[in-house]
């Protein structure tokens, strides 16, 4: 991943150094290099058996841009003819592939993969034809801009066919096709749209990094991520295209937007729903929008180059780091004789009958809250008592919650929370479980029927529970849920209503 890194870095550098010289010979081969880093995150999520199909397509990219040096390719009814070659050749060797990248199985070629290709291949020659045609119907618009329109709608078409049965490499193979075609064109749009493409293809990647990553358009941090996307490159390129460009503001310009995008994903670690990968990958899409309608020579190359080293290389710092020790602590894996975790063994409840004491210090309660548990928090120590009778169903659980063990592993989140507003923890300091009764459920399973109390109200809330084996340790897990606004807390659509838990205590 290292060598990924400083390819994207040296391709971003370069890009920014030629745009400053005015110097554009070397647009198509910087958009080649792009390309070839997009496709190289593809080769390290590839199986040994799949690497070829990248690797090939790679080929295909190389191959017409040798061909499209020698100017008589570029000829109009020459230019389309090597990149439709390449896409049937590589149709007939991967003819009913079936291949594996990021766990998601596909068709490496499919008729519907092919269609979405010839049209990107053809689609400068296509839309040549349409821009006649809408002229005599909608009078003497500007040909620019209907071209770019329908280059617009070719790219759209071409990206949900290739993508309809293959996924993210009928995406990869989708931008490599159109890009080979641009490599025989002089217009625009095709070093605008390109670019849009590979920023698009990086998409499945990124969200393959973050496992637990799903974006949702309608979530408030993928929206803004799409604005802060546009911003970027739109703010970039009035920079560099100012009626006297000046270098240092340039230079500030991207260190402004670059702070901004990456700010956006730290901000997953202070409150989930303002940022993260999810809204990085917004951001993404907002500049791939932008670059499409607006793009020019090296400025979107240079910009994505630095984007995409943020995008992979912050996530490995965006952990928090309490959470990450609470949860380490939280475990209950055993490893078999290979090292690896095994299946957690359920053992009889009544086999352990008695009176016992929480040890507070190895026992822990995770909840989360939101649709997706967006927030995460725990109480960090658990105290108690426990009885368990010889006849089950008699026994008692007397569980104790100090608010000083309560965390959401967000220093200033948990003030608010804590504060009068939320938690009242001065009035409040602690909530208590009061389990009177256990119900058999089968396979070792029980159910405790209690009484939660929380900010001074009562309520029944069930939880279920079972023993587990963990070396010689007497230790109970179980899971339950409760609504909070029925103890009096205010409702809220965004940050969810319904908070569930997680149980881990040791009996002593």
């Amino acid at each position: 991943m290292q060598v990924v890194l400083i390819g994207f870095a040296t391709i971003g550098l370069a890009a920014f150094f030629l745009q400053l010289r005015a110097n554009f010979r070397f647009v198509d081969f910087i958009h080649f290099l792009v390309f070839g880093g997009v496709a190289t995150l593809f080769l390290t999520e590839a199986g040994s058996y799949d690497v070829g199909v990248v690797l090939s397509l790679l080929g295909v990219v190389a191959a017409n841009y040798v061909v499209a040096q020698i100017k008589y390719m570029r000829k109009d009814y020459l230019r389309a003819v090597v990149p439709l070659v390449s896409l049937i050749v590589y149709a007939l060797l991967l003819k009913g592939r079936v291949v594996v990248f990021m766990d998601e199985e596909s068709l490496a070629i499919n008729k519907f993969l092919v269609v979405g290709g010839v049209l990107a291949a053809i689609s400068h020659e296509l839309i040549k034809m349409k821009v006649l045609v809408l002229k005599k119907l909608f009078g003497e618009v500007e040909e620019k801009d209907m071209t770019k329109a329908l280059h617009l709608l070719f790219v759209g078409i071409a990206i949900f066919m290739g993508m309809f049965q293959s996924g993210a490499i009928g995406l990869l193979i989708v931008t490599a096709i159109y890009l080979s075609s641009s490599f025989y064109r002089e217009d625009e749009e095709k070093d605008s749209i390109s670019l849009s493409l590979m920023a698009l293809a990086t998409l499945p990647f990124l969200l393959f990094q973050s496992e637990e990553t799903s974006v949702e358009l309608l979530s408030g941090d993928v929206l803004e991520g799409i604005f802060f996307g546009a911003f970027g490159l739109y703010f970039i390129k009035k920079l560099w295209y100012a009626k006297k460009p000046n270098t240092a503001m340039i230079i500030l310009g991207y260190v402004l937007v670059l702070v901004l995008s990456f700010g956006l994903l730290f901000l997953y670690t202070m409150y989930a729903n303002m940022g993260g990968m999810d809204a990085f990958i917004g951001l993404l899409v907002g500049f791939a929008i932008t670059q499409a309608l607006l793009g020019r020579s090296y400025v979107g190359a240079s910009l994505l180059s630095f984007l995409l080293i943020g995008g992979m290389a912050l996530p490995s710092y965006m952990v928090n780091e309490e959470q990450a020790d609470f949860e380490s602590l939280v475990t209950t894996e055993e490893v078999d004789e290979n090292g690896e975790a095994a299946k957690p063994v359920i053992l009889p409840l009544g086999d352990i009958a008695g009176s016992y004491t929480i040890v507070n210090d190895a026992s822990r309660i995770s909840f989360t809250l939101g649709e997706k548990g967006e927030t995460k928090g725990a109480f960090k120590q658990v105290g108690g008592t426990v009885v368990l009778a010889d006849e089950l169903e008699n026994s008692t659980f007397d569980i104790q919650l100090e608010m000083d063990n309560f965390t959401t592993f967000n220093k200033f989140r948990d003030e608010s929370l804590l504060s009068d507003e939320y938690f009242d923890a001065e009035k409040f300091p602690k909530m208590t479980y009061k389990g009177n009764k256990l119900v058999d459920k089968g396979e070792n399973t029980w159910l405790i029927q209690g009484q939660f109390t929380m900010l001074g109200v009562t309520k029944d809330v069930n939880v279920s529970v079972k023993r587990l084996e963990l070396g010689d340790k007497k230790v109970l897990i179980g899971s339950g849920e409760i609504d909070r606004t029925l103890f009096g807390m205010t409702p809220s659509a965004t940050e969810g209503n319904v908070v569930s838990f997680d149980f881990q205590i040791e009996l002593k």
